[in-house]
């Protein structure tokens, strides 16, 4: 069995299978949206990168990093699962998702958790504070540029509370949603 039989079958036997291809083209979508817009930014993001100390620098490891860091909005695993499945050498989905572990427990990828998915979304550390809106029937995501929180914290209604951070989505519908939606 090859590793793409694998992950076809990893995919079909979950019950988030359908939300998973959805939620990828949705991704595919938005990204091929904001490159025809004009706000793609170069492929190493004007960044430079120092490779994680204590982690093996393997064939798998780099093949996700460099998959990951061309990406302009988060992804799931199985989304770059199906990526690299295009290259040379395939990849297990099981190796992905230990490779992106290992990358979160090294503060180089942020994992987040979208409200209306059981499914973890990944997204190489710019070292940027992003939040996202998401489209409720889609499921595209859009970045939201400015923080309300970013200047002032609400207070807690029990002042003994110290907030070190916060995740923030908002929900509705992206304009190709809510068009098709209008003419129902």
């Amino acid at each position: 069995m090859n590793p793409h039989d694998h992950k076809q079958n990893a995919a079909a036997s979950s019950p988030d299978a359908a939300a998973a291809v959805k939620n990828t083209a949705a991704v595919k979508n938005t990204a091929a949206v904001n490159t025809a817009a004009g706000s793609a930014v170069p492929e190493e993001h004007g960044e430079s990168f120092v490779w994680p100390k204590g982690l093996k620098r393997t064939k798998s490891r780099e093949a996700v990093m460099e998959e990951l860091r061309k990406e302009l909005l988060p992804v799931t695993a199985l989304y770059l699962c199906e990526k690299l499945q295009q290259g040379k050498e395939p990849i297990w989905l099981s190796t992905i998702y230990r490779v992106l572990e290992s990358f979160v427990e090294k503060n180089v990828v942020v994992k987040s958790m979208p409200t209306d998915s059981t499914m973890a979304v990944y997204e190489w550390n710019r070292h940027t504070h992003m939040h996202y809106a998401v489209c409720v029937d889609c499921h595209s995501m859009v970045p939201i540029r400015d923080c309300p929180f970013e200047y002032s914290i609400p207070p807690v209604a029990d002042g003994d509370f110290h907030i070190v951070g916060h995740n923030l989505e908002l929900f509705g519908y992206c304009d190709k949603c809510f068009r098709k939606k209008e003419e129902q």
